[in-house]
């Protein structure tokens, strides 16, 4: 896999600032109440990172999206991290060599593990893999929180196909958008688990990382 050299990280992550932080800003957007303000930065030099990958298009197509959906009462808080990504992610997805830690996972028996208990818990492990950047083990209820999170998913996901299925127009466009979202990362997810052959020299086994599905 071709590794960028520190010069074409800092290009890409001033892009990402230049397309889709910057402008926002200008707009007006602010941080949440809730969040401090070293915390905000922090959580923007990590967008300027993490969606690196974009390109310019697919930026700018982030900006309008996070545009049309803000937070607060007055509509000009950021969203969460999280959501940016999720969208980053339905607009344009990573390239399967983005991470070599998160490919050598999911194509491990953790991520062949994660299938065989459902789409949705495979999906939640990636988006743990890819936010967290380590194993989830049961010591510290990762996996409990995990299954969690894919029974709200799949939930929330089957509604909205259920209802779009009789008259789409009843969907607010934000809930069309993660249900997209949400089916293109369990494809993008089911890619990587069969990407590779299981390797069982790779050390990440279950006993290894507490896996209990």
């Amino acid at each position: 896999m071709l590794r960028r050299s520190s010069a074409e990280k800092r290009e890409a992550a001033d892009r990402v600032s230049r397309i889709l932080v910057s402008p926002l800003v200008e707009m007006g957007m602010r941080k949440a109440k809730s969040q401090s303000f070293e915390g905000h930065c922090e959580m923007l030099e990590r967008l300027g990172r993490r969606l690196a990958y974009m390109t310019e298009a697919g930026l700018r197509a982030l900006k309008a999206q996070i545009a049309r959906m803000p937070k607060g009462t007055l509509k000009n808080v950021w969203p969460d991290e999280i959501t940016i990504l999720h969208w980053a992610w339905a607009i344009e997805a990573p390239p399967a060599g983005e991470s070599e830690f998160v490919r050598r996972i999911m194509a491990s028996r953790i991520g062949l593990r994660a299938a065989e208990a459902g789409p949705f818990v495979l999906v939640c492990l990636m988006r743990h893999l890819k936010l967290r950047g380590h194993v989830p083990t049961n010591r510290n209820n990762a996996w409990a929180l995990i299954h969690a999170e894919a029974t709200d998913s799949r939930l929330r996901v089957e509604k909205t196909e259920r209802i779009a299925a009789e008259d789409a127009s009843r969907i607010p466009p934000r809930e069309l958008v993660y249900a997209r979202m949400i089916r293109a990362a369990i494809e993008r997810a089911q890619d990587l688990t069969r990407a590779n052959e299981h390797d069982e020299k790779t050390g990440e086994d279950e006993s290894a990382a507490g896996v209990t599905l």
